[in-house]
């Protein structure tokens, strides 16, 4: 007979008692931790690669390149700028793996990485156009001069992400509570 016709029979013992549960943690640290690890990490080798090929164009000298066109204020501009740029990848890397493990000063970091991005972004653009001679480019150098133009946007849209997204203040408040 099944307990379903028996009146006034209680339900199993496991059916009787919730068993209680953690509450359900966020998971936007672990996706944007992620990212923000791979794409510093990224940044970080892509700056040191920078600086080495820069200091190997100096000693040994090659083709024809941006630096033949430009005002003799541009090389110095942009080694301080890949300085801070790197500097500013340090800061996402490092942030991407605190944020993987939810310390609070990962909010801070990801911001001052953001910031800097977006600045050394902008005065190198800024930079550009008044350092380079691009009447007297060779056409290939002049077009690749343009893409690194175009893709300006693209390189500050993850930062500008960071600043939005990390000024909300439920995440805000999710940041003070990890």
């Amino acid at each position: 007979m099944s307990q379903g016709n028996v009146p006034n029979v209680p339900p199993p013992m496991y059916q009787q008692y919730a068993w209680p549960t953690a509450p359900a943690r966020p998971v936007w640290p672990i996706v944007i931790g992620i990212i923000s690890t791979i794409l510093g990490s990224l940044s970080v080798l892509g700056g040191l690669g920078g600086v080495l090929t820069a200091g190997a164009i100096a000693k040994f000298g090659t083709a024809p390149n941006l630096y033949d066109y430009a005002a003799d204020w541009y090389r110095p501009f942009m080694t301080i700028l890949g300085v801070i740029g790197l500097g500013a990848s340090a800061c996402l890397l490092i942030g991407g793996i605190r944020l993987l493990k939810r310390r609070p000063v990962a909010r801070m970091l990801h911001l001052v990485y953001a910031l800097a991005a977006i600045v050394v972004a902008s005065v190198n653009l800024c930079g550009q156009v008044a350092a380079l001679d691009f009447s007297s480019m060779p056409a290939p150098l002049r077009f690749g001069t343009i893409i690194g133009f175009a893709a300006m946007p693209l390189s500050v849209a993850y930062p500008i992400f960071l600043i939005v997204w990390f000024s909300r203040a439920k995440i805000r408040s999710h940041v003070t509570a990890m």
